[in-house]
C-alpha cells in the first residue's frame, strides 16, 4: 500500500521503520547466539576422549596389518550389567571396518562399522546392558593408514 501512494517521504519513514525493527531483531538474535554457544562451551561432549571410568583396552595402528576377526580382548559378566565401548579413530581411510561385541547365544551387536570409511577424526560410544555371560570384542579390518583406540567400561 506504502508503494501505491506518491508521497515519496511517508514511503522512506516506514522503510526506516521497518529497516530499524529488523537490524534489531538481528542485532537480539546474534546477541541470543553469542550467550547461548559461551554459556555452552564448558560443557560441550568431545566426542573424541573417553568418558569417565573407560579403561584403554587397545591402541591399533592398522597400517601396520589387516585384522580379521581378531578377538581385542575377552570379559565375563557374572550378572546383567550395563557395559560401554569408547571408540576413537584417526586417519582411517579403508574399504572395511568393524568392531564388535559377540557373546552367547550368537549375541552379536556392532560398535562401529564402514565401508569406504574415511575419517580425518572419527569416535563413539556403544552402551548396552548385558546378560551373564562371556564377550569377546572382535575387530575386523583392511590395512589403512588409521590409528584406533578402544576403552572399555564393566561396572
Amino acid at each position: 500500500m506504502l508503494f501505491r501512494t506518491a508521497n515519496l517521504e511517508m514511503v522512506i519513514a516506514e522503510a526506516r521503520t521497518t529497516i530499524s525493527i529488523m537490524a534489531s531483531v538481528m542485532i537480539v538474535a546474534l546477541v541470543l547466539v553469542v550467550a547461548l554457544n559461551t554459556l555452552a562451551s564448558p560443557n560441550s561432549l568431545d566426542k573424541f576422549s573417553p568418558p569417565q571410568d573407560f579403561e584403554p583396552i587397545a591402541k591399533i595402528d592398522l597400517s601396520a596389518r589387516a585384522y580379521s576377526a581378531e578377538t581385542l580382548t575377552e570379559f565375563s559378566l557374572e550378572n546383567s550389567t550395563y557395559v560401554g565401548v569408547f571408540i576413537a579413530v584417526q586417519n582411517i581411510n579403508t574399504t572395511y571396518f568393524d568392531l564388535s561385541v559377540t557373546g552367547p547365544n550368537e549375541f552379536h551387536s556392532v560398535v562401529l562399522h564402514g565401508e569406504g570409511y574415511n575419517a580425518f577424526q572419527d569416535g563413539g560410544l556403544w552402551e548396552k546392558n548385558l546378560s551373564a555371560g562371556t564377550y569377546q570384542l572382535v575387530l575386523t579390518s583392511y590395512q589403512n593408514p588409521g590409528l584406533v583406540s578402544v576403552y572399555l567400561k564393566i561396572p
